[in-house]
């Protein structure tokens, strides 16, 4: 399981441990993912628990349904990012498995799918709110596009009458001669 932030997760006995740090001889140590809880689990380099203390007396263990819904909001949101046009119901339903259905009812899947929503909409731009932004981001935006042939893209920006023209080196040339 992965957290929301991309780090792996291990579950046991329904409470979620994460990464920690590595000790002498290459032991890993997960701690807790509540930051109040002193349990704890040890692994050697091949992945074999070596000890562990799982004495929980802070909180109690995460419900079945709230793991199931972080697991699959969480891997919906990494596959949704790579596959912008991909519908959400069909990305879903690749994700979802039976028994997942038996523990999920509709409040669940959508606040997957506000998730989805939200994943999505964080790798489109933020678009400017004043015109002074507008024009500060006009050449950064015109450097990435690319004319037909490669060609650069010449801007004029004139702030007071409120107008942005766009040409190519090859368009003035045809207008001055008037082809």
């Amino acid at each position: 399981m992965y957290s929301e932030k991309l780090k792996e997760l291990r579950v046991v006995d329904g409470f979620k441990f994460r990464f920690h740090r590595i000790m002498k001889n290459e032991i890993q140590r997960w701690a807790c993912t509540n930051k109040r809880c002193n349990a704890f689990l040890k692994f050697d380099t091949h992945g074999v628990e070596i000890d562990n203390n799982l004495e929980h007396n802070n909180h109690a263990a995460d419900e079945k349904r709230s793991l199931v819904r972080q697991k699959l909001s969480n891997s919906v949101k990494r596959k949704v990012v790579e596959q912008l046009c991909e519908r959400p119901s069909k990305i879903i339903h690749s994700e979802i498995t039976p028994d997942d259905l038996n523990i999920l009812d509709s409040k669940d899947i959508n606040l997957i799918r506000k998730n989805i929503h939200t994943a999505r909409m964080s790798k489109y731009p933020i678009l400017p709110k004043t015109l002074l932004e507008f024009y500060a981001m006009v050449p950064d935006v015109v450097d990435k596009l690319h004319a037909n042939g490669g060609e650069k893209w010449i801007i004029d920006i004139d702030n007071n009458k409120g107008v942005v023209c766009f040409s190519t080196i090859c368009v003035y040339w045809c207008l001055q001669t008037n082809c």
